[in-house]
């Protein structure tokens, strides 16, 4: 049997710690292209971006235990919406921060990479504050976190809309409306079949 050979070698776990590495944080890859990609676009240095929404996504994310251990469950697909808001969220302070000035501001003589570290440091500050008053109002509901909410009323009926035949069905007209224009990649349809 295949799986038995698989199992006795030790492929399996090879390849199931490739998975761990890859798809198990799919999220977090999401919230790293997002943040790396805005930030560009609103003129701010990329991996600053990447950093302050790094550190939204991860103070959003619910402890499972007193020791602080993170749940991975949201850093997999089921994370990916909190990932991109985090990223939106994270980016947008850390520009709202650079425009109004708030910056620790050093000497000429230091290096860009050591200015660029301690710039966002206010904006390091903003997200906290905003992620800690998000997580006390979410504590509060039944889901208990923000991306228990965001998956609970958001990302799990759009994936079981996607799997019935009225949902495919209105997918596959919309992406006849897209061809219309001549939007016409097989993309429209694979993004509502995730």
């Amino acid at each position: 049997d295949f799986n038995k050979f698989i199992v006795s070698t030790g492929i399996y776990s090879i390849l199931y710690s490739v998975y761990l590495m890859t798809m198990n944080i799919l999220s977090l890859y999401v919230c790293i292209g997002v943040a790396y990609v805005y930030g560009d676009k609103k003129d701010l240095n990329p991996l600053s971006s990447v950093a302050i929404a790094l550190l939204t996504y991860f103070s959003l994310l619910p402890a499972q235990t007193e020791s602080g251990t993170i749940v991975n469950t949201y850093l997999q697909a089921s994370g990916m919406f909190v990932a991109i808001l985090s990223a939106i969220v994270g980016v947008n302070v850390q520009k709202f921060f650079e425009e109004k000035g708030l910056v620790v501001k050093l000497p000429a003589g230091v290096p860009s990479f050591v200015v660029e570290t301690f710039k966002i440091f206010f904006s390091g500050f903003g997200v906290v504050i905003i992620s800690g008053v998000l997580n006390l109002i979410c504590a509060k509901t039944s889901y208990g976190s923000l991306p228990a909410i965001v998956y609970g009323l958001l990302q799990k009926p759009l994936v079981g809309l996607g799997q019935t035949v009225a949902g495919s069905a209105l997918v596959t007209m919309i992406s006849e409306f897209f061809f219309f224009f001549g939007i016409n990649n097989k993309f429209n349809i694979n993004i509502f079949a995730i």
